[in-house]
């Protein structure tokens, strides 16, 4: 793979360990492990429509899953350095018995030491999405990235450890993932203007806000049993749809309907492929 090959889509994320607990009224009542993510669910959902590189470093927590990540169409794991020695990001999150997250925290190994070393050879795209990583690390190295668009998502735990850094970071951005309690939070922190802002509501579906317009949507109700953040897949299906548009302050209602509803589908179908894209340890 040449230098000068440029990708669709660059998902900046975490490559991770991620252990879940199943918690009812304080008693866990399951608990287990899998690859995944932000920056891997987004990566291999945008993956199926478009080519996409995964940057991230792994350990040795990882390393033996490989060849099941080999087996996902277009996504290119030619940026990934192995660690056999240590592990590499931890995320623990303990969730309700809804399966919705009631807490979670980080825990950085090697993947921020590879990515700041390695940040300088990532490849030229349309879009770079930055997910799930310390908004720090983006600030810093944003600059020896080639880049068209920036897309941005936040999780909970910088919000109240890093507040500064995200607003930052999401007033340089053009396209903005949040759910309303984080919309709730930033919407007057953040100049919105020329920017796509799209805001996901559970049950009440999701808004895009663009040039003081607004489209809302409504949602479609899932029934799974697969607890992993849908938002996370939805946002990766929308970014393959908007690395195909070369104006993003001109796109029509109709054409949000279409992706919309090609991310909603997207999502559907990965709720019901547990290892699709999270693979259990």
């Amino acid at each position: 793979m040449t230098q000068t090959q440029i990708f669709p889509v660059l998902v900046l994320g975490t490559t991770e360990i991620y252990q879940t607990q199943t918690s009812n009224e304080g008693i866990v009542k399951s608990s287990h492990q899998m690859i995944g993510g932000n920056g891997l669910c987004s990566a291999l959902a945008a993956s199926k429509s478009v080519q996409t590189a995964l940057i991230s470093g792994i350990g040795k927590d990882i390393i033996a899953e490989l060849p099941q990540l080999k087996t996902v169409p277009n996504l290119n794991l030619d940026y990934i350095i192995q660690y056999p020695d240590l592990n590499s990001f931890f995320y623990k999150s303990v969730l309700d018995q809804n399966g919705v997250e009631i807490s979670g925290e980080p825990v950085f190994n090697c993947h921020r030491d590879f990515l700041n070393s390695q940040i300088s050879k990532a490849p030229e795209c349309q879009i770079l999405h930055c997910s799930g990583t310390d908004p720090d690390f983006y600030l810093n190295n944003i600059s020896n990235l080639k880049f068209r668009f920036l897309s941005v998502a936040v999780i909970d735990y910088f919000l109240s450890k890093k507040l500064a850094s995200v607003i930052k970071l999401m007033n340089l951005a053009d396209i903005i993932f949040l759910n309303q309690a984080e919309y709730a939070i930033l919407q007057d922190q953040i100049d919105f203007a020329d920017k796509i802002l799209i805001v996901t509501s559970g049950e009440n579906g999701l808004n895009i806000y663009q040039n003081e317009q607004v489209f809302h949507f409504e949602a479609e109700i899932i029934s799974t049993t697969n607890t992993v953040n849908a938002g996370d897949v939805l946002a990766g299906s929308m970014l393959a749809s908007f690395s195909l548009v070369s104006d993003l302050t001109n796109i029509s209602q109709s054409q949000y309907l279409k992706m919309v509803y090609l991310a909603k589908t997207e999502v559907k179908k990965l709720l019901q492929q547990h290892s699709f894209y999270r693979i259990k340890l």
